[in-house]
């Protein structure tokens, strides 16, 4: 408990910080046609939280030095990584090659808690490495609008506690009620308004963070379904996405607008309705996941079922909302015929008025 309220009142604390010195390094982004936003915003303010939530792990540390130091580590670099792309833009390969040595870190640490023959250790070595790089840039990929990756955090982080407790598993939940908490102080600050964005550095750090818990229950045993079903649909929405860019031989390292929390954008549903959205489907999985953790098998096989329905209707929905509507494709803004490029006169008095 206080590990979460320490990581929460510092997230709450340090932002407004962080927004400042953003402000002084005009650490701005630029909206774009492919953004879903029309107004330029701080980026970065994913370091208070990155700050906070170290933070608050090391007050609470519950014994388990090895697992907490390479957690620790791991999330750290790729923030650091995450903050240079910020602040001066790193090109794709350079930014994965670092993001790979961050996962790596990892490996000390999986393999010494990993008890199988050395082949298949080698085999799921690389598979943790894969899924922590993975894992992090679909939490990036998934940061596109105001307040998802903070509610993203705040359910994953609780059923993280709930599997912890369950499972009892101290540094699992410790690990996640720092999540939660970071989540939920961020939120103020960019939900339902943004005054600031997580930036790479955030969404890098708490994308790796809970790549990492997951991790940490796989390796205790914990059912599949209970370890991931909170990041269902994230990885649900960027694998359907990039596998579709990929089957059309498109770029998909490029940046694009066609995840689907960004169609239902287009189909004028706006920040809040999405992103609650998402929030709602994302915890339905993580509760249908928890029914792994107990003794049936017919409710966990409804359960699984039930969570891939759920899934596959929140992938279906642009395309149903398309039906309804044939030939409507409503912009970013309603209101607008086009998006608003502010002047700079513009820039300076919305730079005021939030200051």
């Amino acid at each position: 408990m206080v590990p979460a309220v320490l990581t929460l009142a510092l997230t709450i604390g340090l932002t407004p910080l962080a927004i400042v010195l953003l402000r002084r390094i005009e650490a701005y982004d630029v909206p774009s046609e492919r953004s879903s936003h029309v107004d330029r915003t701080l980026r970065g303010g994913g370091v208070a939280v990155a700050i906070a939530a170290v933070a608050g792990m090391v007050i609470g540390n519950s014994g388990d030095a090895g697992s907490l130091t390479t957690m620790l580590v791991a999330v750290s670099i790729l923030a650091v990584v995450g903050l240079i792309d910020d602040l001066r833009t790193l090109e794709v390969f350079p930014r994965l090659g670092a993001q790979l040595i961050g996962a790596a870190l990892c490996l000390p640490w999986f393999l010494n808690n990993v008890s199988l023959p050395w082949g298949l250790r080698m085999v799921l070595a690389v598979g943790a490495v894969v899924w922590m790089m993975g894992y992090v840039n679909a939490f990036n990929f998934m940061d596109g609008i105001n307040g998802i990756s903070g509610l993203s955090a705040l359910v994953s982080g609780s059923t993280f506690v709930a599997v912890g407790l369950i499972e009892d598993l101290p540094l699992v939940s410790l690990a996640g009620g720092v999540l939660a908490a970071a989540g939920l102080g961020f939120l103020p600050y960019n939900f339902p308004r943004a005054r600031v964005f997580l930036g790479d550095v955030g969404s890098y750090f708490l994308g790796g963070w809970a790549a990492f818990v997951v991790l940490m229950m796989l390796v205790s045993d914990v059912p599949a379904e209970a370890a991931f079903g909170p990041l269902v649909i994230y990885l649900a929405d960027t694998t359907f996405t990039l596998g579709s860019r990929i089957a059309r031989r498109e770029r998909w390292w490029e940046s694009h607008h066609e995840h689907v929390y960004q169609r239902l954008i287009e189909r004028g549903w706006g920040h809040v309705r999405t992103a609650s959205l998402v929030t709602a489907a994302s915890a339905t999985c993580a509760a249908l996941g928890l029914v792994s953790l107990g003794p049936s098998v017919l409710a966990r096989a409804v359960a699984d079922a039930a969570m891939g329905a759920v899934a596959m209707g929140y992938l279906a929905l642009p395309a149903l909302l398309a039906r309804r509507t044939p030939g409507d494709r409503p912009s970013l803004c309603p209101t607008r015929t086009a998006p608003h490029r502010p002047t700079p006169i513009e820039v300076d008095l919305h730079d005021r008025a939030i200051s």
